[in-house]
């Protein structure tokens, strides 16, 4: 039996959203070498500009996950496309901002950090609507049409690693490989903002706010406060036990506000998927980043 129309144009919107994901991915990782060469920047540095596109997607998937159901799959919808808007006007902009090195690299440099940790925040965002929505609208059999929505990541990185290879190879400028983003993001947009967005599984069921984050736990708490120090720890390099002290507080009253609140350690699966994510992210994500 085939699936109702408004359901399939709902799914491949999603569809679209994710490969545009992969397309910012990508074509962003494949300009660090080359802009590490126009702004000077040594490996580190390098890895930095790389990671600062990267750990925002964990922060919008956790933050907006917790209250899509409150703003809508179709706000959140929209925030991820102005994520990718802004970015496309970031990047484009530091490339003529720069002009080769001889400009304001400074100024370009900043456009380019600032607007890879939109475009991650974006990333994330889309994560955050189209698992729920997906699930949701294809309730009775959501393995295979979860399996089918995410092959648009793998898709699209070879979709986009091999358009920007062929940039590279034509030796178009950079600001052209940023913008390659543009295009899907347009066409997920025009799809999706007629659409009527279904309600969230949880509510439909009755199911309340509080019981979903039983489910989560203090357990998986503790996973995601001891990732949130040691991200805080990065970004902002506190000098000092007084710095340090700070970022370890933050995620100890993140995990203690979370078990005060739902008094459940959690469900004991959902907490080993967690650590196993751990790793199996940043093979997927970090490492495999930097293999070309």
């Amino acid at each position: 039996m085939s699936e109702p129309v408004h359901s399939q144009r709902l799914f491949w919107g999603c569809f679209i959203a994710l490969i545009t994901t992969a397309f910012g991915f990508i074509s962003r990782l494949f300009l660090i070498g080359e802009w590490g060469v126009e702004f000077g920047l040594d490996e580190a540095q390098q890895g930095r500009l790389a990671g600062i596109g990267i750990w925002p997607f964990a922060v919008s998937i956790i933050l907006f996950s917790l209250f899509i159901d409150k703003v809508g799959y179709k706000f959140a919808m929209l925030c991820s496309f102005g994520g990718y808007l802004i970015w496309s006007i970031m990047g484009v902009t530091a490339y003529f901002v720069s002009d080769g090195g001889q400009g304001n690299p400074e100024l370009a440099y900043g456009l380019l950090y600032w607007g890879s940790l939109i475009l991650g925040l974006s990333n994330g965002t889309v994560e955050a609507y189209i698992n729920p929505v997906v699930a949701t609208i294809f309730n009775k059999d959501k393995t295979k049409w979860l399996n089918i929505l995410h092959a648009g990541w793998p898709g699209g990185l070879v979709i986009a690693g091999l358009l920007t290879i062929a940039l590279n190879a034509a030796d178009v400028e950079w600001w052209i490989r940023i913008a390659i983003i543009a295009p899907p993001a347009v066409v997920f947009v025009i799809m999706l903002l007629p659409e009527t967005f279904p309600v969230h599984e949880r509510v439909a069921g009755g199911i309340s706010y509080k019981d979903m984050l039983r489910e989560f736990g203090i357990l998986t708490a503790v996973v995601v406060g001891f990732l949130i120090s040691l991200q805080l720890m990065d970004f902002f390099h506190p000098s000092g036990a007084a710095g340090y002290g700070a970022c370890i507080a933050v995620g100890v009253l993140f995990v203690a506000g979370f078990g005060a609140y739902t008094q459940s350690l959690g469900n004991p699966m959902l907490f080993f998927l967690a650590l196993i994510m751990v790793p199996l992210a940043t093979t997927e994500i970090g490492t495999d980043a930097w293999i070309e």
